[in-house]
């Protein structure tokens, strides 16, 4: 290189602008770009005039889900991040890690929250925290507390904190991100409680609506630990008819799910696979459970069986029998003697975009799973001293962030 040449033009310039279209057309350029992780489409749109013009229009985004159709809608380059706090009685005190997706990359995540704060529910961007409470006393059940947690919900990437009113009841369960908009500047936020109650904040009203009940065909008690998943308008619960006595599992009431449509508050009892839990170890409770979707919004569940990680997914009813009980389909993701893994297996979350499983096993450590690759990584090796808790998922919509960008002047 000569040290006395001119320096190259600044991104975004004439000169640049001349420089590309010199260099590959534009829609070779964008082919290119599609075949890209989410980062480089960013970057790419931030390169020159035409390649971002481009990039920006509807059909780049139609390109982009033409190439997903190849990993069943999924983008497993939307998960940028997975965050987890780890306990280590080696260590002087607790400590959040966030660690990159792929992890060699550097982090543009800027997720460094209190540990005073939980993770309750993340989606877009944005992550939804909850101040802990205190550990309820011997005896107490954690219900037993008073309503109005503090909530702050953030965004993983650009580092923005909003902090909500208080609401109206007792939210402590895993709450939902029912929409996010605008790239994460417009949201709305279900809360619910043990009896199915909930309220539903919305960030451009500023306010809490009111609390609203369901009333399914059983008595129904969503377990407290359990991400709700949420499908276009309708939320759906792992539940059970009644909370189970200390040291009952599976081997209790059969668990099931409860799909509210928080439009009109119908909500729909819809039942596990036949042999679903029964193919699960007698000691696996429903944290070996996992509730999942696929991109065009068919319903599926992750199983933690005794042999292999499965996944059934739910079909659409049969033509003209709409009231028919619903059929499922079962695939193997994973063989567990493929991996060795003899030991316990339990759920932490899913990502949509991504179509990521972050699963915890036994003697092994936090893994990622992705549903359509297949591809398992470690993200955390376990350690003998070490506990792993508060475990999110930061996935971005690419979608929502291009139709935000504005076009260089």
């Amino acid at each position: 290189m000569d040290p006395g040449a001119a320096p190259p033009p600044p991104p975004g310039s004439a000169s640049a602008d001349a420089d590309c279209d010199a260099t590959l057309p534009v829609d070779l350029l964008l082919e290119i770009a599609a075949r890209s992780d989410a980062v480089s489409v960013v970057r790419c749109a931030a390169a020159a005039k035409p390649l971002r013009r481009a990039i920006l229009d509807r059909g780049f985004r139609r390109l982009l889900a033409q190439r997903a159709t190849a990993t069943s809608g999924y983008d497993p380059s939307l998960l940028r991040g997975v965050s987890y706090k780890v306990e280590d009685s080696d260590a002087d005190r607790p400590a959040r890690v966030v660690q990159p997706v792929p992890p060699d990359e550097p982090s543009v995540l800027r997720f460094n929250e209190s540990l005073a704060f939980e993770p309750v529910a993340s989606r877009d961007g944005l992550v939804v925290l909850r101040r802990l409470r205190p550990r309820p006393l011997f005896g107490q059940s954690i219900e037993e507390g008073p309503p109005g947690s503090v909530l702050r919900v953030c965004h993983s990437f650009t580092g923005a904190v909003s902090v909500l009113p208080s609401v109206s009841i007792r939210d402590y369960r895993k709450h939902a991100l029912l929409s996010v908009d605008d790239n994460g500047r417009a949201f709305e936020l279900l809360v619910a409680d043990e009896r199915l109650r909930i309220q539903i904040y919305s960030s451009r009203d500023g306010r809490w609506g009111p609390v609203r009940a369901a009333f399914p065909r059983r008595q129904s008690r969503p377990f407290h630990d359990s991400y709700p998943l949420v499908i276009g308008r309708t939320v759906h619960w792992l539940c059970n008819p009644e909370p189970l006595p200390p040291g009952r599992h599976l081997s209790g009431p059969e668990p099931y799910i409860v799909a509210v449509d928080v439009d009109t508050m119908e909500a729909t009892v819809i039942d596990l696979p036949r042999g679903c839990t029964s193919r699960m170890t007698a000691s696996m409770s429903h944290r070996g459970l996992l509730l999942a979707a696929s991109v065009d919004g068919r319903l599926k569940v992750v199983v933690s069986e005794t042999q292999v990680i499965s996944m059934w997914t739910m079909l659409p009813p049969v033509e003209g029998e709409p009231s028919s009980p619903p059929r499922w389909i079962r695939q193997v993701l994973i063989d567990k003697q493929d991996w060795g893994v003899h030991s316990s297996v339990q759920f932490e979350g899913f990502g949509l975009r991504s179509g990521t499983v972050i699963l915890y096993v036994g003697r092994v450590g936090l893994i990622r799973l992705n549903l359509a690759t297949k591809e398992a990584v470690i993200v955390y090796h376990r350690s003998d001293t070490a506990y792993i808790s508060q475990v999110c998922l930061h996935e971005m919509d690419l979608s929502s962030l291009l139709q935000t960008m504005k076009p260089l002047s």
